[in-house]
C-alpha cells in the first residue's frame, strides 16, 4: 500500500525582531487542493494520506518554538479535513536515533555551502529559485540577500533530512507537490543512503 505524504506548514511571519506563528486555517485556498488529491487517492488505491506538519522548521532556522501554534494548527485542519492522518514533525524526532541522524544529515548539507554558496550536492539555479523564494517569504519587505541565503542554506538542508527520516518511518512513501522545478528538486537532491532512488511523487497545481 502508498503511504501519500503531503507537507503543510502553518503561517509564520517575522517583523521588528519578533517572530509570530498563525495556527488558522484558510479552507478556501486548499478546495481545489482537496479534489486533486481525492483523485491521486481514487487512482492510487490501495492507499492512506498522512499530512505532516514540519513544526521543527521554527527551531532549525531561527531557534525558536512554535509551542501551542502546531497543535492548534492540526486541531484547525482537521476540522476541514477529518479523514486524513496527522503527524507533527516534532513527534517524530522524539526518537532519539531519527533525531541524530536528522541533525546528521541537516549538518552535513548545511555545512556542504563554501564561501561562493556552493555546494556539491544542490544544483546553483535550484539554489538560487530558493533564495529569491525565502526572501519574501516570511516578510512583507524583502529580506537581506545574506538573510534569504542563509534561509535558503537551512531550507535545503531540512529537506535532505527530512526526506531521510520519512524512508525509514513510512511504509512505500509518495510524495504530493507542486510540479514547479524546486518544489521537484528539494526532494531528490540528496539522498541518504546515496544508492537509493529519489522519492516518488505524485503532482497537484
Amino acid at each position: 500500500m502508498k503511504t501519500l505524504i503531503r507537507f503543510k506548514l502553518f503561517k509564520i511571519k517575522l517583523g521588528k525582531g519578533k517572530i509570530k506563528f498563525d495556527p488558522t486555517f484558510d479552507k478556501s485556498m486548499w478546495e481545489e487542493v482537496l479534489r486533486q488529491e481525492q483523485e491521486i487517492l481514487k487512482s492510487n488505491k490501495p492507499c492512506k494520506l498522512i499530512r505532516i506538519i514540519p513544526d521543527e522548521l521554527p527551531l532549525y532556522f531561527w531557534g525558536a518554538r512554535p509551542g501551542k501554534a502546531a497543535k492548534t494548527y492540526v486541531e484547525n485542519f482537521k476540522k476541514w479535513d477529518k479523514a486524513s492522518e496527522f503527524v507533527l514533525f516534532s513527534e517524530l524526532l522524539k526518537n532519539k536515533q531519527l533525531k541524530k541522524l536528522y541533525d546528521q544529515i541537516f549538518e552535513e548539507v548545511y555545512s556542504s555551502f563554501d564561501a561562493d554558496n556552493s555546494s556539491n550536492f544542490i544544483d546553483p539555479e535550484m539554489f538560487e529559485l530558493e533564495v529569491v523564494k525565502r526572501s519574501t517569504y516570511y516578510t512583507k519587505r524583502p529580506l537581506s540577500r545574506k538573510a534569504s541565503v542563509k534561509l535558503a542554506k537551512k531550507a535545503f538542508a531540512l529537506f535532505a533530512a527530512e526526506t531521510t527520516i520519512i524512508r525509514r518511518i513510512f511504509a512505500n512513501p509518495y510524495l504530493i507537490t507542486k510540479g514547479e522545478k524546486v518544489d521537484v528538486h528539494k526532494y531528490d537532491f540528496y539522498t541518504f543512503p546515496k544508492n537509493v532512488p529519489a522519492l516518488p511523487k505524485l503532482f497537484v497545481i
